[in-house]
C-alpha cells in the first residue's frame, strides 16, 4: 500500500473514531445542561449549535466572515514561515552574535503577543495589517525557535558527509540543513498557523473589523443570538483543525520524498 493511500485509510480511521468520541461527549454535555438547566442566556446546547451550523456557514451574511478570518490567517501563515527560518538561519550561523541573537528571538518570543496589539494597532492603523501583522509576529518567532533546535541537533554523520563533499553556504543549507530538519520546522509551523488564526480573531474581537468570526464573536455576545456565538467558535476551531490536517498531510508528503 503507498503512502499516501496508507495516510488516507489512517485519517479516515482517526476520523471516524475522534466523531464517536465527540458525539459522546456532546450527548452527555447535552444531558448535563438539561439536567441541570443551565441558562438559555449565555449556554446553548450542543443541539441547539449543530442545527445552526449549517445556516451560519452558507448564509451571504456570515460567509464573508469566514472567508475574512480564513484569508487572513492564510496570509499571515505564508508570511511568517518564511520570515521565521531566516531569522533561525541567522541567529545560529552569526558568528558573533549567536547568543545575543537567540536571546533576543526568546525574549520576544516569551512577550504575549496580544499584550503587542495596541503597539500594531499604532504602527499599522486599525486596517487587515494590524491583525495580519501580529500573527505574522507570533508565527515568525515560533519558526525560528523551532529552526534554531533543529540546527542544534544536525545528524553528524551527515554533517560529515557534507563536510567531505564541500557543501557550503547557501547550497549546505538548502540541500542538508533544511530537509535535515524538516519535520522540527512542521513542528514550529503547526503551532505559528494556531497562533495566526488566534491572532487574527483576537485581532477582529479589539481592533475592530468589517468582517472575521472575531467580530461575529464580539457583536453576537450582545445579542440573544447565543448558538450564533458558539457557533462562530466552533467554526473558528475547525478552521484551524483543517489546517493542521493539511500541514500534517503536507509533511507526510515531503517525507516520502526526503
Amino acid at each position: 500500500m503507498s503512502i499516501g493511500l496508507q495516510f488516507m485509510v489512517n485519517s479516515i480511521k482517526a476520523l471516524l473514531r475522534s466523531s464517536a468520541f465527540i458525539i459522546v461527549v456532546l450527548s452527555i454535555v447535552e444531558l448535563l445542561m438539561m439536567l441541570f438547566g443551565l441558562s438559555p442566556a449565555a449556554f446553548a446546547r450542543p443541539s441547539e449549535i449543530l442545527l445552526s451550523l449549517p445556516s451560519f456557514i452558507v448564509s451571504s451574511k456570515m460567509l464573508p466572515d469566514v472567508l475574512g478570518t480564513l484569508i487572513r490567517t492564510i496570509i499571515a501563515f505564508i508570511v511568517c514561515v518564511p520570515i521565521g527560518i531566516i531569522v533561525g538561519i541567522l541567529a545560529v550561523k552569526s558568528k558573533y552574535f549567536d547568543n545575543e541573537f537567540f536571546f533576543a528571538v526568546d525574549f520576544f518570543r516569551s512577550i504575549p503577543a496580544t499584550a503587542l496589539i495596541p503597539l500594531f494597532l499604532v504602527v499599522f492603523g486599525p486596517q487587515d495589517m494590524s491583525k495580519i501583522a501580529v500573527g505574522i509576529f507570533s508565527g515568525s518567532l515560533s519558526v525560528a525557535i523551532s529552526v534554531i533546535v533543529g540546527q542544534k541537533s544536525l545528524n553528524p554523520d551527515r554533517a560529515l558527509v557534507a563536510n567531505l563533499l564541500e557543501i557550503k553556504g547557501f547550497k549546505r543549507i538548502a540541500l542538508y540543513e533544511l530537509p535535515e530538519i524538516a519535520p522540527i520546522i512542521f513542528v514550529g509551523a503547526r503551532t505559528a498557523a494556531s497562533l495566526c488564526l488566534i491572532l487574527v480573531v483576537v485581532g477582529e474581537m479589539f481592533i475592530g473589523s468589517k468582517n472575521g468570526l472575531g467580530k461575529v464573536i464580539m457583536d453576537m455576545r450582545y445579542s440573544d443570538n447565543v448558538p450564533t456565538l458558539y457557533a462562530a467558535i466552533v467554526v473558528t476551531g475547525i478552521i484551524g483543525y483543517v489546517i493542521n490536517v493539511l500541514l500534517v498531510g503536507l509533511e507526510n508528503r515531503m517525507r516520502a520524498y526526503l
